[in-house]
């Protein structure tokens, strides 16, 4: 005595999809046993037809069968019974037992947040490339701080695991290539951190943060005014800085770049590094 035949139920399928992603599906099968004593053989009908558990969806392999409903619905005049087997599909396994589970949590999409955050800092010239110094050339003591706006890119995603060395290394570096279409020098890592290890669907994953800061006129080089309170004259002997009364001033004198006086119609700005360089490609960010 056993299970005689397995068809699926004429137009019985039914799908239904959530705007998170998730797909459910229904399938109807009729199964025919050979007596109303072999009812124990419905259960085991999977292998003439009926769908096994965790068995994919025929057009979507990723939609699994989690539950199958059985109810007995006639008894034929030859003695066999017609049982139908309603089958579950779900794409949503976050309950299923580890090792059935399709889903990987290593492939859900990085999340990507931009903000602003505003700073003052003292730079050395206006947005019209004009030089911060007084009407008689000198340059302002303390110079002047200016709210300069960073964007900033927050990235998180899941990770099998987390370099701490990595972390480390990056942390205050500046990009040495292009990164989000700006040029070398103007992205700095401010920081990669992690939380875990976190454990779902039995796979292992670290949640890591990327916090970029993006400088709108560039972390690197810093420029600096080339001024200071003594300088050389034309025969290389060092000079202090004089008040009108001939009086030692701390009032810094402009500078040409190369120690000698300077122009304040045209300033020199002397270049510095502040910063290591790193590639951020190997980040895979973008």
């Amino acid at each position: 005595m056993s299970v005689t035949s397995v068809t699926e139920k004429h137009a019985s399928r039914r799908a239904s999809a959530t705007v998170d992603g998730k797909r459910t599906y229904t399938r109807v099968m009729i199964v025919e046993v050979s007596s109303v004593t072999d009812d124990e053989s419905v259960v085991g009908a999977t292998g003439s037809g009926v769908p096994e558990k965790y068995e994919a969806y025929p057009a979507d392999s990723a939609a699994l069968c989690k539950e199958v409903e059985l109810e007995q619905i006639e008894n034929l005049a030859s003695g066999a019974v017609i049982w139908e087997a309603t089958c579950h599909y779900d794409s949503d396994f976050g309950r299923s037992p580890p090792d059935t589970d399709t889903q990987n949590v290593l492939l859900e999409p990085a999340i990507y947040t931009w903000s602003h955050a505003k700073f003052e800092e003292s730079l050395p010239k206006d947005v019209e490339d004009t030089p911060y110094l007084n009407s008689f050339g000198d340059p302002f003591d303390p110079p002047p701080l200016t709210e300069v706006i960073h964007s900033i890119l927050t990235v998180q995603r899941n990770e099998a695991t987390f370099d701490g060395w990595l972390a480390t290394y990056y942390t205050g570096k500046v990009n040495s290539d292009a990164f989000y279409g700006e040029p070398a020098g103007y992205v700095k890592c401010d920081g990669i951190s992690a939380q875990g290890p976190n454990y779902k669907n039995g796979v292992q994953f670290f949640v890591v943060t990327y916090e970029m800061h993006f400088h709108p006129t560039g972390w690197l080089p810093m420029k600096i005014l080339d001024a200071g309170p003594r300088y050389y004259d034309d025969s290389g002997n060092i000079v202090y800085s004089t008040d009108d009364n001939g009086n030692p001033s701390t009032v810094p004198t402009i500078l040409d770049g190369t120690g000698h006086k300077g122009s304040a119609a045209n300033p020199t700005y002397l270049e510095f590094t502040p910063y290591y360089e790193a590639p951020f490609a190997p980040l895979n960010l973008e």
